[in-house]
C-alpha cells in the first residue's frame, strides 16, 4: 500500500482514528467519564515517573541529558521507534488492514506547558496518551522537560537560588528548544523533526522561531494545542484579576525570595492519596482547578485524578508566570517588561519588544477549543482556514489601544504582500473584527478579500473585547468611556490608517466600513480632512449619518428618551452597553440552534433591529454570531445615536446649551460639515434596511461632493445584517464592491 505523507491534518486525523480504535480496545479505560480504571493501576501510577510509567506498559524507554547554551541541564525521555510498531498496533487493533505506520521512525517533539512535565503525554495510558499513541503510529517520540520542572532542575555550575530561577518562558525558548532539538538531530541524523506544543509549549516555539529563526528550518511541522501568545483575552474572571496584579505580585514575590512556584512533596502526596481520590468529598476542590482552563465534565475522567494530582504541578519559576501576566495586561506579546530604565539598557527602549512572529516561517497548525479560558479566538478563526494572519496594536492620540489583525494575502493568490493595496475594514456598532471572518472563506468578506489580492487589515474600535485597554485609563472607571463614534472618527481612523501605511509602506489605502463604521468614516472625512487623500476609495455598507427616518423600535424608542435616559444611567454609573460575555454563546448553543425550538424567536429578534429577511439569514450560524456579537460600546456612543434620530441631523455630540457653549462655542451642537469629505465614496444601501432607510441615504448622498456611485442592492428583503451575514452577500454587494476598488 501506498504510504501517506504526514500533514498537519493528517497527522491529527491519524491521531484521532487511531485514538477510536484504542479506545474501544483498551482494557483500562472505556469513556473518560466513566470510572472504569481499576484502582491499582490509579495507585501504581500515580508513584511512577515518566520512563518507570512508559517501561510499565511495555514500551522502550530511553533517559538523555541536554545541556543548554546558558549552562541548564534539561532531562529528555524518549520512546524509541520499534520494527515491530505497526505489527503491535494491527495486533492490538485486528480489524485494522496492514499497512506501514505513518511515522517511518520520524521524531517528534512533545514539548508540556506550564507547571508540567514529560509524564503529562504518558499518564492517560495506552490508547489515549499522545506519546503513545504517536510510538504506535510508528513516530520516534521524544518528551521534553523545561528547566526549572522536576526532572530538569540541574545546571553545570552551583548557581545561587535566586539567580537560578530567574529564567521565563523567553529564555525557554532561546536556550532550551534550541539545545534539545539538536541534540533529538544529532542524535537520530535526520535534518528535521515535528513539533507539539500544549499552551506553553506553544509559547517556548513562538519565542524560539522569532528570536532564533535558524531553527524554522529544522521544524518540519508545528502542531499547537491550546496555543498561547496573546492573553489579553482570557475569559476567566480570576484569571483577569491575576493578569491585572500579576506584575506587582510577581515582583513582591521575587523580592520576598519565593523564586519558585512548586508545591511540596507532602502537598502532593496529599493530594494523590486523600484530596483527590474518586470518593473523598474534597475531590471537587481537585476538579475547581479545571475552571480555570474550561470546564468540561463530560471529557474529564475523575477516577485519573489522583494520578494527574501526583504528577502536576511539576513545578516552574515565579518569573515564568510573572512574564505571563505581563503578556495577559499588555495585551502585546512581548519580551519581558524590566521598567523602563532596564528596559532602555537591555532593550535600548523604554518598552520591551514584541516577539517578531513574522519571522516563524515553520508550517505550524493551531488547534483550539471554543471552551478554552485563556486562548483567544480570533487569529485562530482565521488560521483554521489556512490564512496567515498578524496581530497589530495600535495607540491612538488620546491614549486607547487597538487591536488590528491583519491578513497579509489569501490562500488562492500567486503574490503575497509588496504589491497588494491594503484595506482597511471597519465593523459596525456592537460589532467586532470577527465578524468579517465568522462564514466560511467564499462567504466571509476578510478572506475574500484577500483572495481577490488585497491586503486586509480587521480593526476593532475602542470600547469592543479586544480594544479595552487604555495607557492610563481603566475599563472599569467612567473615564475611560466618554467616547462615542465622534472620538472614533477623530482619533482611531487616522491612528490605524497611519499605523498601515508605514507597515506597509503604501500611501493611500480602501476603507471598508459597515454601519457605525461608515459613521465613523464620515466623521474623519469631516473632522481630519488631511486624510481624505490617504483614501484611494470608501465602501460604505448600510451608511449610517442621517437617521431621522429610521425605523427601528429599539432605537426610536431610546431616541425618545434620549436626555433622560443618559442622566439616569450617568447616575447610575452604566458606562459600558452589551458587553461581550460567555453567556450570549450559551443562550446560542441552547436557544438558537438548528434544533432548538427556541430559534424562530432569535431570528425574529434580530429582524425587529434590521429588517425582516428570513431568506438570506443562515440560521446555521445563530449559535456562532451569538458567541461573537455583542461584543460592547459605551453607553454614550449609543447615546449620540439616539440624539441624531431626535433631531434628524448628523452632528456633534449634545451636551446641552450650558457645555456646548464652552466646548463648542454655540448652544447648540454643531453639525458635521460634509462637503469637507473629498474621499471617493461609494454607498451600498437596501430597501429592507429599517436602521438606514433609503430616504436617509438620499440625504447623505446630496451631501458627498466626491461621490463614487449610490447602488442599491437588487434582493428587495436584504436587511441592515445582511451586509456581513447573508447567505449571498458575496454575490449581492461583495463582487461589486471589488470591481470597483480594482478600479483604483
Amino acid at each position: 500500500m501506498k504510504t501517506q505523507k504526514l500533514t498537519g491534518v493528517l497527522l491529527v486525523c491519524w491521531i484521532s482514528r487511531w485514538a477510536t480504535v484504542r479506545a474501544a480496545t483498551s482494557r483500562r479505560y472505556s469513556q473518560p467519564s466513566q470510572t472504569s480504571t481499576p484502582t491499582s493501576f490509579v495507585e501504581r501510577d500515580s508513584r511512577l515517573t515518566t520512563p518507570q510509567l512508559i517501561a510499565a506498559y511495555g514500551y522502550p524507554v530511553e533517559t538523555h541529558r541536554v545541556r543548554t547554551q546558558d549552562g541548564y541541564l534539561l532531562t529528555l525521555h524518549r520512546i524509541p521507534p520499534r520494527p515491530s510498531a505497526s505489527a503491535r498496533a494491527r495486533a492490538r487493533s485486528p480489524g485494522r488492514r496492514a499497512q506501514r505506520a505513518p511515522g517511518q521512525g520520524r521524531a517528534v517533539l512533545l514539548q508540556h506547558g506550564v507547571f508540567c512535565s514529560s509524564a503529562d503525554w504518558v499518564v492517560m495510558g495506552p490508547g489515549k496518551a499522545l506519546a503513545y499513541l504517536l510510538s504506535d503510529a510508528g513516530y520516534d517520540v521524544w518528551l521534553g522537560n523545561a528547566r526549572g520542572n522536576r526532572y530538569s532542575k540541574g545546571h553545570e555550575k552551583a548557581l545561587p537560588k535566586q539567580r537560578y530561577w530567574s529564567f521565563s518562558f523567553h529564555e525557554m525558548g532561546v536556550y532550551d528548544l534550541p539545545a534539545v532539538i539538536d541534540f533529538i538531530l544529532q542524535k537520530t541524523g535526520h535534518r528535521q523533526l515535528h513539533y507539539v506544543g500544549h499552551s506553553m509549549g506553544t509559547t517556548m516555539f513562538y519565542v524560539m522561531a522569532s528570536e532564533r529563526p535558524e531553527y524554522n528550518a529544522k521544524v518540519r511541522l508545528m502542531v499547537g494545542l491550546a496555543p498561547v501568545a496573546f492573553l489579553s483575552h482570557m475569559k476567566t474572571g480570576f484569571l483577569r484579576f491575576l493578569a491585572s496584579i500579576g506584575d506587582q505580585l510577581g515582583w513582591f514575590l521575587m523580592r520576598a525570595g519565593f523564586d519558585e512556584f512548586q508545591p511540596s512533596d507532602q502537598m502532593r502526596e496529599l493530594a494523590r492519596s486523600a484530596l483527590c481520590t474518586e470518593n473523598a468529598l474534597s475531590s471537587e476542590l481537585c476538579v475547581l482547578l479545571y475552571v480555570l482552563g474550561g470546564f468540561d465534565s463530560t471529557q474529564l475522567n475523575r477516577t485519573m485524578l489522583p494520578v494527574i494530582a501526583a504528577h502536576t504541578p511539576a513545578g516552574t519559576s515565579t518569573k515564568v508566570l510573572h512574564h505571563y501576566a505581563q503578556v495577559a495586561k499588555s495585551g502585546r506579546f512581548q519580551q519581558m517588561d524590566l521598567g523602563a530604565k532596564e528596559n532602555s539598557a537591555r532593550y535600548g527602549r523604554a518598552l520591551p519588544p514584541q516577539y517578531s512572529l513574522g519571522r516563524v516561517t515553520a508550517p505550524v497548525a493551531l488547534y483550539t477549543g471554543d471552551n478554552d479560558n485563556l486562548c483567544g479566538p480570533e487569529p485562530e478563526l482565521i488560521t483554521k482556514y489556512g490564512y496567515p494572519v498578524e496581530q497589530h496594536e495600535v495607540t491612538t492620540e488620546d491614549g486607547y489601544i487597538l487591536t488590528v489583525f491583519r491578513i497579509p494575502y489569501g490562500k488562492t493568490s500567486t503574490t503575497k504582500t509588496a504589491n497588494r493595496k491594503p484595506v482597511y475594514v471597519q465593523h459596525g456598532l456592537l460589532s467586532s473584527s470577527d465578524d468579517w471572518i465568522l462564514a466560511r472563506p467564499e462567504r466571509a468578506l476578510g478572506y475574500i478579500l484577500a483572495d481577490a489580492g488585497y491586503d486586509v487589515w480587521l480593526t476593532n474600535a475602542r470600547g469592543n473585547k479586544w480594544s479595552r485597554r487604555h495607557v492610563s485609563l481603566n475599563p472599569e472607571k467612567s473615564a475611560f468611556w466618554d467616547f462615542s463614534w465622534h472620538e472614533m472618527g477623530v482619533y482611531d481612523l487616522p491612528a490605524v490608517i497611519d499605523h498601515i501605511l508605514a507597515v506597509t509602506g503604501q500611501e493611500q489605502l480602501h476603507y471598508i466600513g459597515h454601519s457605525m463604521g461608515t459613521t465613523m468614516f464620515y466623521v474623519m472625512g469631516a473632522m481630519r480632512p488631511e486624510y481624505n487623500a490617504k483614501i484611494l476609495s470608501a465602501h460604505t455598507l448600510a451608511p449610517v449619518a442621517y437617521m431621522g427616518n429610521t425605523q427601528t423600535p429599539l432605537l426610536k424608542e431610546i431616541a425618545s428618551g434620549a436626555d433622560g435616559l443618559g442622566v439616569l444611567l450617568k447616575l447610575l454609573g452604566v458606562n459600558e452597553f452589551l458587553p461581550h460575555a460567555d453567556v450570549y454563546g450559551v443562550m446560542g448553543d441552547r436557544l438558537c440552534s438548528d434544533n432548538a425550538p427556541t430559534q424562530s424567536v432569535c431570528s425574529n429578534a434580530l429582524f425587529l433591529i434590521c429588517g425582516f429577511d428570513s431568506e438570506e439569514l443562515n440560521t446555521t450560524m445563530l449559535p456562532l454570531i451569538m458567541s461573537h456579537d455583542p461584543s460592547g460600546s459605551s453607553v454614550k456612543n449609543l447615546l449620540h445615536y439616539a440624539q441624531n434620530i431626535k433631531s434628524g441631523k448628523f452632528q456633534l455630540y449634545d451636551y446641552g446649551p450650558v457645555k456646548n457653549l464652552a466646548k463648542y462655542g454655540s448652544l447648540k451642537a454643531p453639525s458635521y460639515d460634509l462637503s469637507k469629505l473629498t474621499a471617493p465614496v461609494a454607498l451600498h444601501y437596501a430597501d429592507n434596511d429599517i436602521m438606514a432607510v433609503p430616504e436617509d441615504v438620499q440625504k447623505l448622498q446630496r451631501e458627498l461632493p466626491n461621490l463614487i456611485g449610490k447602488f442599491r442592492v437588487s434582493f428587495s428583503k436584504f436587511n441592515h445584517l445582511d451586509f456581513l451575514f447573508a447567505i449571498h452577500a458575496k454575490e449581492y454587494v461583495y463582487d461589486l464592491v471589488i470591481r470597483l476598488m480594482d478600479r483604483y
